[in-house]
């Protein structure tokens, strides 16, 4: 139930980004809280937010980025959204997510050339495509 519910928080963040260009806070707040059932699920709290990492390193390269051109190359949205993932998902497929959606930005590049573009549908499919490369791990290794 989990991932259905967490389906829907990134669904609904896809949306809002691609309607305003905002993810809201309380739909971020949502993800993280329902993030908490894998603590009932028997994964330590240490991991759960081991899964902060990615978003925190994401976040100081945007803010050195940031310093020295003067440009914001991504939204804290965005960076609430790989950090909510990161809670879901734990480090590696987090990492594996993040990095499907910046292939996917940079393929999309060329039509989206010069103009703003909402992240949050890309990490949405980055997401679902991390949680096959894990599920087809997990059944590869076992």
């Amino acid at each position: 139930i989990r991932f259905v519910i967490f389906g829907c928080i990134l669904a609904g963040a896809s949306l809002s980004d691609l309607k305003r260009m905002k993810i809201p806070n309380r739909l971020m707040a949502a993800g993280a809280a329902v993030s908490l059932l894998r603590l009932a699920e028997g994964t330590a709290l240490v991991q759960v937010l081991a899964g902060l990492v990615p978003a925190a390193g994401i976040l100081i390269t945007v803010l050195v980025l940031r310093a020295f051109t003067g440009r914001s190359m991504m939204g804290a949205g965005d960076i609430k959204l790989i950090g909510v993932i990161g809670l879901h998902l734990g480090t590696t497929q987090t990492l594996i997510a993040t990095a499907a959606a910046c292939a996917l930005g940079i393929l999309l590049y060329p039509v989206i050339k010069g103009k703003r573009f909402p992240f949050a549908p890309m990490l949405f499919a980055g997401t679902v495509l991390a949680g096959i490369i894990g599920i087809y791990t997990v059944n590869y290794l076992v």
